[in-house]
Formats: structure tokens, C-alpha cells, sequence
């Protein structure tokens, strides 16, 4: 099925009577962006995340204070378009008062698929320790390596690998594996027992 997304540019002074006006016009599911709240994030000295991807900050920081809502492609949803500019328009004209900035609104055909596969492109691979380095299936290396590739798909029990509390089980397995080594341990001796240490969290 085909969607169109259709975003909306305001203030932050006009996010809030452009959504009524989108609600009113009967959308219900709404992506607020607003500026502000990013950068706050990402200032916030209380921060519980570990990682951003540098690719997500780019795209944030560049990104227009407004509104994302996804139509069909069909007759009903480009209609409810029509409806929705009629709306948008008259609003700008009787809310003068307001900073409600632009109000342009740009779309683009969105396939549904894309969807299931978009958050794809934030994870990248990346080294751990000093032999090993995470790699989703997806991705290809972006140069030749020695180290040890691990290939697992974010979503699975291992999670994304960007744990502080797994880099660190996995940093400790390869010192582990290392002092087995030069212990000259039989090879699957070595295997089993590192399978037996190794705990990865998500």
C-alpha cells in the first residue's frame, strides 16, 4: 500500500493550533518536531541514553520545527489533503495575532515497507575491544579488518551491542579467551569454557 507523508512547517508558537486543526480535520496520529526538544535532549544533564548515531543528530539538527502525518494514496486521502490545506489556510488568516510561521506543506510517497526497514540505517558497524567488531547483517564493512567479525541483528537477545554492561562482557571474554591461550588450551576446552564465562546482555 502507498502513503503520502505530508509535513507540515510552523514555530513552536504554532505547533499547538496546528495540531488542533489536524485533529479537528481527523488525523490522530501526529509527529511533533520541534527544535527545542532535541537540543534539550541532548543537553539534558540527566540523561539516561548511552548513544546517539552521529547520522540521527544530523538529520535532528537540520530538521524544520512542524508536524509529519502519513494519508493514503488514494481518493479519501488526498481529499482529506485538500481539507487539510483549506484549514490550514484559514487558520493563518484569522490567527494573524500568531506567529505561526510558514505553514508550507511538502509531501513525499512513502512505500509501506520502508517503514519496516528505516531504522535500519542507524546502526552501523563498530569495533569492541580489540579484536572484535559488531556488524548487522545488512551492512558491509567500509574497509578490510583482522578483527573478529560477530554478525547479529539488533532486536534479537543480544539487543545493539552499544551496552556499556555488554561491551564490557565482551571486552572481558577476549582477555579471557587470551589468557586461555597462552595457558595453551585445548581448542575446545577454550570454546566451552568461554561459552560457560560469556553472559551478553542486552
Amino acid at each position: 500500500m502507498e502513503w503520502i507523508e505530508v509535513f507540515v512547517a510552523t514555530s513552536q508558537m504554532g505547533l499547538e493550533p496546528v495540531e488542533g486543526v489536524l485533529y479537528q480535520c481527523g488525523l490522530n496520529g501526529l509527529m511533533i518536531h520541534d527544535e527545542a526538544d532535541f537540543a534539550e535532549f541532548l543537553e539534558n544533564p540527566n540523561r539516561e541514553w548511552d548513544y546517539v548515531a552521529d547520522e540521527l543528530v544530523e538529520e535532528k539538527q537540520e530538521q524544520t520545527t512542524g508536524i509529519t502525518f502519513f494519508l493514503r494514496d488514494n481518493l479519501y486521502g488526498r481529499e482529506q489533503l485538500s481539507q487539510i490545506k483549506s484549514a490550514l489556510q484559514s487558520v493563518k488568516e484569522t490567527e494573524k495575532e500568531l506567529d505561526l510561521g510558514s505553514l508550507e506543506v511538502t509531501m513525499k510517497n512513502v512505500a509501506e515497507e520502508d517503514w519496516a526497514n528505516n531504522w535500519k540505517k542507524y546502526f552501523k558497524p563498530f569495533p569492541v575491544g580489540d579484536k572484535i567488531m559488531i556488524k548487522p547483517s545488512w551492512e558491509e564493512l567500509p574497509a578490510q579488518t583482522d578483527k573478529i567479525i560477530l554478525k547479529i541483528d539488533p532486536g534479537h537477545i543480544f539487543g545493539t551491542g552499544t551496552h556499556e554492561t555488554t561491551q564490557l562482557c565482551m571486552e572481558l571474554i577476549e582477555k579471557y579467551v587470551k589468557n586461555l591461550c597462552k595457558a595453551k588450551v585445548r581448542d575446545n576446552d577454550t570454546v566451552d569454557e568461554v561459552e560457560d564465562a560469556g553472559v551478553l546482555e542486552a
